[in-house]
């Protein structure tokens, strides 16, 4: 009996344990979260069968608001925000996943023209999440729309505090620094752009913006040690050999200046920065019928390009055509007013962000400069902002 009974429990022992296997090793279904994680992967690869394939997957476990979401971020980086909000409002306001789709949801309404909505749905996120990275981001975009400079860096500076790796809001933050003036904070926000790129486009354009903001501030011998540092897809890159030469000029060397800047001015379209440093290259070798050439040159293709006009002017005069000269300086005096004015409307503009009528005055300002798809971008941003209360 003894025997009998030890093969029984040998037989139940083993049965017990093959059960226990077949349930620590069977089939698992992948969780809502997991499907909705891949079909995002998908997505931000560009891969729609894929992202459709997720969709169905979530609608036949059953996950209905996962689906949505997807599906709607989906229609949104597609570009069909009408059919991304439908799916998005599917998402309920006490979902895990609200968040997520308000910060989508918000998108769609700006690109619609209704920033209050975009900015209401974003700020309601932070006031409950307010460590929602997407949702600063959004706000920042919608702040960016609407001309409101300074609230797009306060906003950034929490994307950076949230996000170390990400360049972007170090980048903005370097050109909105150098335009008003403070290079210490310039430098600063390229320097940390730069040390956190990975990729050579994020190193270029970091290196590019710190070299400009150097060469505004007198800066020209750091200028060039940084741009020496540019990979390799930005050597040849216009933005660079144009900063490069500038400041070999201002360093004294016309020789080196003018081989640098030669295969830019040769091009098929040399921008009017390439054209007025070739001018200005030419004028300090005393060939000024050569600069005055290269100077219209830069005022046709920009007519409010200031430096250009300015340097034209005084080429004319060493001509000895001072009348021309003069009227051309007066050129140059009713241009740099005017963004003198611009400056000054646009700090305006960013401290109140909803205000439609110094939006309008800039508008105004950018059409006389003759810079109209500027003054389209602040007529829009005028629109947006809601109408004045009654009185």
């Amino acid at each position: 009996m003894s025997r009998l009974r030890w093969k029984i429990s040998l037989f139940v022992f083993s049965a017990i344990v093959l059960l226990a296997l077949g349930y620590v090793y069977r089939p698992v279904a992948p969780s809502a979260h997991s499907l909705l994680h891949d079909g995002q992967m998908f997505l931000r690869d560009g891969d729609v069968a894929k992202v459709d394939q997720s969709v169905e997957q979530l609608v036949t476990a059953g996950y209905t608001e996962h689906a949505a979401l997807l599906r709607g971020e989906s229609l949104y980086r597609r570009r069909k925000f009408g059919q991304a909000e439908s799916e998005l409002a599917k998402v309920n306001g006490a979902s895990e996943l609200y968040p997520q789709a308000a910060v989508f949801f918000a998108y769609c309404r700006l690109e619609a023209g209704d920033a209050t909505t975009a900015q209401e749905l974003l700020h309601g996120v932070v006031e409950n999440h307010p460590n929602d990275v997407e949702a600063h981001r959004g706000l920042a975009q919608v702040y960016f729309v609407l001309g409101a400079n300074t609230r797009v860096v306060d906003e950034l500076e929490i994307v950076a505090k949230m996000d170390p790796s990400d360049t972007r809001p170090w980048m903005y933050k370097g050109g909105f620094y150098a335009d008003v003036g403070l290079l210490v904070e310039s430098v600063d926000a390229y320097e940390q752009a730069l040390s956190r790129a990975v990729k050579p486009e994020q190193i270029g354009r970091a290196r590019l913006g710190l070299a400009e903001a150097l060469l505004k501030f007198g800066q020209h011998v750091r200028a060039m040690e940084v741009l020496a540092g540019l990979p390799l897809s930005f050597q040849k890159d216009s933005n660079a050999i144009v900063f490069k030469t500038d400041a070999m000029l201002r360093l004294g060397d016309l020789k080196a200046a003018k081989e640098s800047i030669a295969p830019v001015i040769a091009g098929f379209t040399p921008s009017s920065a390439a054209l007025t440093i070739a001018g200005r290259i030419e004028f300090e070798a005393g060939d000024y019928e050569q600069a005055h050439k290269l100077f219209e040159r830069a005022t046709v293709i920009d007519p409010a390009y200031h430096e250009a006009h300015y340097h034209m002017a005084q080429t004319l005069n060493r001509m000895g055509n001072t009348t021309a000269g003069a009227a051309q300086q007066k050129r140059a005096d009713n241009i740099k007013a005017d963004l003198q004015l611009m400056s000054q409307l646009m700090d305006g503009a960013g401290m109140r962000p909803w205000d439609a009528t110094v939006r309008e005055k800039i508008a105004d300002v950018s059409r006389r400069l003759g810079k109209e798809d500027i003054a389209i971008k602040w007529t829009k941003a005028a629109k947006m902002c809601p109408p004045p209360p009654k009185r």
